[in-house]
């Protein structure tokens, strides 16, 4: 297996389906929480693509990681709420982001929230890669890449931590292996450091995220959950 990043995907069939595309939204975590994500990666030696939501010191730490790849995760879900916190317009929210990742070049939404008025300004800020499209691995639809009419790569993804564990929790780590299509995973680093095994407890655990000695005593203690097959995807 090799691991590669998103910008490196093309639509003129460069992956193969041996190739594993590792993502990471990082959705706020502290540094201390994506630290623990990102030991691991140094570890394996592998590439990965981290879609940012915030400005902070660990980010540096990621670009001077070789194999690294820093993309967006900007946050529309505010705009349709009608609050202008985060920005006033589309391009306030992606610029706000594109000011501290200047080199992002890839771009998933929180909440995959996407339009074609939001990717034609994906375009106007030069991102090239759009990772909006979750289509599940048991749908048995052969995923691939393909180009929108502005140019820009839409890259489906066919693994995700959380949704893994909403529909099912049972990790199946051979029918991953051997999925026919293009293989982009989606993790989250709270659900890796906290070995998640019940959205519940997740839930439970949010007013702590800042709180790492008290987060801590939401990690599962039994073991088996989102860590350890992070752990297996990146051994693969």
């Amino acid at each position: 297996m090799y691991y590669k990043n998103i910008q490196d995907i093309s639509t003129d069939g460069n992956y193969k389906f041996n190739d594993l595309f590792i993502t990471i939204d990082i959705d706020w975590a502290s540094d201390e929480v994506i630290s623990y994500t990102l030991e691991k990666i140094k570890n394996k030696k592998i590439a990965a693509t981290w879609f940012v939501t915030h400005e902070t010191a660990i980010l540096q730490d990621i670009r001077e990681t070789p194999n690294q790849e820093l993309g967006i995760h900007p946050n529309f879900n505010k705009l349709l709420d009608g609050d202008y916190s985060n920005g006033k317009n589309i391009d306030d929210v992606i610029d706000r982001i594109m000011n501290f990742v200047p080199e992002a070049t890839s771009v998933r939404s929180h909440s995959m929230t996407q339009s074609s008025v939001i990717i034609d300004s994906f375009y106007k800020f030069n991102l090239t890669h759009d990772c909006n499209h979750f289509v599940p691995y048991h749908s048995h639809i052969e995923l691939s890449p393909w180009r929108h009419w502005n140019g820009i790569i839409k890259v489906p993804y066919f693994w995700e931590d959380d949704i893994e564990l909403l529909e099912s929790g049972i990790f199946d780590i051979e029918k991953i292996k051997n999925y026919q299509g293009i293989k982009v995973f989606d993790f989250h680093p709270i659900h890796i450091f906290l070995d998640q095994n019940d959205m519940a407890n997740y839930n439970k655990a949010r007013p702590y995220f800042n709180d790492l000695s008290k987060l801590k005593k939401f990690k599962n203690p039994l073991g088996g959950g989102v860590e350890l097959w992070f752990d297996k995807i990146i051994s693969l």
